[in-house]
Order: structure tokens, then sequence, then C-alpha cells
């Protein structure tokens, strides 16, 4: 199973954290390791990654406030033209042909919402 982003970030931070502690600091520096440059290169892509990740949020959340919004305004949209059917039902009247028109193929599209609901399983 691959690691998700908060593995891999606190592993980052484990590493990063090694790096930083002053007795394993010591050790890799005698070996030849420079430390302070490996420091500075997982500060430096740690920043490049959060400042993505603060955009990536910043764009889910704008999304999300877009894709609200615009229910909201279909909302809007679709109540007004079931308003404006009822008004040329009652101008026209229920039994004129334009009028039984306009309702049976409303009452289609709600026949074609309601399938594939799954109905409720009685209580055994």
């Amino acid at each position: 199973m691959a690691m998700n982003e908060g593995l891999k970030a606190a592993f980052g931070g484990y590493t990063e954290g090694l790096l930083l502690n002053p007795d394993a600091a010591k050790r890799l520096e005698e070996k030849g390791l420079p430390v302070q440059k490996r420091v500075e290169e997982l500060a430096k892509a740690k920043e490049e990654w959060s400042t993505k990740e603060a955009e990536y949020r910043e764009l889910v959340a704008r999304k999300r406030a877009a894709s609200d919004e615009a229910n909201r305004l279909l909302e809007g949209y679709y109540k007004l033209a079931s308003a404006m059917v009822e008004q040329i039902v009652g101008t026209l009247g229920k039994d004129d042909p334009l009028s039984l028109e306009i309702r049976n193929w409303r009452d289609k599209m709600v026949l074609e919402a309601l399938r594939g609901k799954k109905q409720e399983q009685p209580a055994q």
C-alpha cells in the first residue's frame, strides 16, 4: 500500500528532525554527510510543498463555494421554470394539449430522477 500524504509529510518531518539532532548530525558530519546542506534542501522542499498544498486547499474551497452557488442558482432557475409551468397551465387550463404536454414532460423527468433510488427496506 502506498503512503498517504500525511505519512509522507510525517516522514519528511522525522528525517528533518533526525538531521537537526546534534548527536546524529555530528555522527553524520564525521562520515562526510553535509548535514546543513541536507537540512536546507529539506526545508526548501517542505516550503515548496507547503505552498502548493495551501494553493490546492484554496482552490478546493473556491471550487466548493462555486459549486454551492451554482447549485443554489440552478434551484432558483428550476423553481422559476416550475412556477411558469403552473402559470401556463393556469392560463390555458389543465386539459389544454400544451398544458398536458408540459405536465407530462415534467412528470417523466421526476420519474427519471426517481429511477435508481434505492427503496428503504422494511424493518424486520
